[in-house]
């Protein structure tokens, strides 16, 4: 299978019915965004020199290419998991370095509340 079918099974797989394909789709959407989001702040840590804040977003990208890997293999649960506890982790933590006045503390919500609603409405066992 060429490169190009790869990519395009992994954001509209065939073989899923309407329900799967549809909370495919929500955790494919829920996985870039954050790695974009990250990537362009690693890429301002870099641009400002604050080296020792580098590490930790680069590693919150590497985690997120798991979190993509693990939905490519279709392992929602864990992958839901995994990003919960990635997002909040790097929030966290730049909310600890940075303080309250960036605002890094509101960015852990989302993360809790994507994680909550994501499996709304499905049959969980079926996605482990």
């Amino acid at each position: 299978m060429p490169l190009n079918e790869k990519i395009k099974d992994f954001f509209h797989p065939k073989d899923l019915n309407k329900r799967d394909l549809d909370y495919h789709s929500r955790m494919v959407k829920m996985s870039i965004v954050p790695l974009i989001v990250y990537s362009l702040l690693f890429a301002y840590f870099f641009s400002i020199r604050a080296f020792p804040l580098l590490p930790v977003v680069g590693f919150s990208i590497f985690m997120y290419i798991i979190f993509i890997i693990t939905i490519f293999f279709r392992k929602y649960v864990v992958a839901m998991l995994f990003g919960t506890v990635i997002g909040i982790f790097i929030n966290y933590y730049l909310t600890f370095q940075f303080g309250w006045a960036y605002g890094f503390q509101f960015h852990i919500f989302p993360s809790v509340i994507l994680a909550g609603s994501a499996f709304r409405g499905t049959s969980i066992a079926k996605y482990i």
